[in-house]
């Protein structure tokens, strides 16, 4: 995340200092505590997953391999599994996204934690450098591939849907013989997405400096297939996630440029999605951005990082946002009340949720949502919907 600026070189930020020294004199404003805190938080943001590593079920193999040091990349501490995360490449190299580092020229990562973990990390490649040599030993635990979609016809079919949910002409003569994925049983009202990893297909690190319209290759076909199609089918729809419009704001003061999250990048990204989703299966500009604006519209989104807003917001000092995505649930539901005066409250067990991390999949089930785990080097797929389909169906027949 922007949190954990770092790579092997230090990128110049807007003030003229190195990003790893901007942060460290942005935590030492903010005192001890804070320093603690933030590192926490730092963690939170990066591309970190529980119980990923090996599939999720058996124990991944550590391997050793050379490293060129001139291919570079960023790095995040990868809490659950010790060492640091491989969060994205800038070369051609033996290391892919997700890999976890676990020791770099003998030096050990696994144990460390926070600053320390950097620190070490980043003093074993720079006398890597001062020796002049041209490769770093790694050992690593190898983190899965993305998977391919399969073919030019099955994301044609999925741009297809969108295409025909934004000319209004979705009929059983139209849809006959295309493939589209079943709904939810009618138990469910509200269905939920994790953003980073989940909708989309990479992190965005908890602060998005780049352009909006490099995300929108990155959400996922099923769920633009899938959102347009529920929202006409009277689901109500919704995004949670830990991205936070309130931390970008203060990044963005600090950097001197715009940053975006929460609510601020999600709306954005998923409306940029749609339109060109439509446009690219002939659907005109002006329908395509209508159909594109209605859909955000009646979406749900709910961005807040509980590590920060505990540390510092008035509302969260004495009852504290649990490190889950349980406040972010009654707020949709609280939002959902507003929007519908004199519904009911919606219950935990009608809303079906994807996420990427175990710890809040596992604090949903325990507050009886329908919640499914989503493998992040895949994000959200067919295979993810089908099968939650099919567990609420079996669900609903005993």
């Amino acid at each position: 995340s922007p949190l954990w600026s770092c790579s092997f070189w230090h990128t110049p930020s807007s003030e003229g200092l190195p990003l790893p020294v901007f942060f460290c004199l942005f935590v030492s404003c903010m005192g001890q505590q804070a320093f603690s805190t933030m590192e926490g938080l730092a963690a939170r943001l990066s591309t970190t997953t529980e119980g990923q590593m090996g599939g999720g079920r058996c124990p991944a193999q550590a391997v050793d391999l050379d490293h060129p040091l001139d291919v570079k990349f960023d790095y995040a501490p990868a809490k659950e599994m010790g060492g640091l995360r491989v969060s994205g490449l800038y070369g051609k190299a033996k290391l892919r996204e997700n890999d976890v580092i676990l020791s770099v020229n003998g030096k050990m990562l696994k144990n460390l934690e926070g600053q320390q973990l950097i620190q070490t990390f980043k003093q074993a490649i720079e006398n890597a450098h001062g020796q002049g040599d041209k490769l770093v030993k790694l050992r690593i635990l190898k983190g899965k591939e993305k998977m391919k979609e399969k073919g030019k016809e099955k994301a044609h079919g999925i741009s297809t849907s969108i295409a025909e949910g934004a000319k209004a002409e979705v009929d059983s003569k139209s849809m006959k013989g295309k493939k589209l994925l079943p709904l939810p049983p009618k138990k469910i009202k509200l269905v939920l997405w994790d953003m980073d990893n989940t909708l989309l297909s990479m992190h965005t690190r908890g602060v998005w400096f780049n352009k909006v319209e490099d995300l929108f290759e990155h959400v996922t076909l099923p769920f633009l297939q899938l959102v347009p199609r529920l929202l006409k089918e009277g689901f109500q729809v919704g995004v949670v996630t830990f991205s936070d419009a309130e931390v970008a704001k203060i990044y963005s003061e600090m950097e001197g440029r715009k940053g975006r999250g929460g609510e601020d990048l999600v709306g954005p990204v998923i409306h940029g999605a749609i339109t060109q989703a439509a446009l690219s299966s002939g659907v005109d500009s002006k329908t395509a951005t209508q159909s594109a604006t209605k859909t955000v519209e009646q979406l749900y989104v709910v961005g807040a990082l509980p590590d920060f807003r505990n540390m510092h917001t008035v509302e969260f000092q004495k009852k504290r946002m649990p490190m889950s995505k349980f406040w972010h649930i009654e707020k949709v539901k609280d939002l959902h009340q507003k929007r519908f005066p004199g519904s009911p409250r919606i219950k935990n067990e009608e809303i079906l949720f994807f996420d990427d991390s175990a710890s809040n999949i596992c604090a949903a089930e325990r507050d009886d949502v329908n919640a499914r785990l989503v493998d992040p080097s895949n994000a959200f797929t067919e295979k993810d919907w089908l099968e939650a389909i099919e567990a609420l169906q079996k669900e609903e027949k005993s």
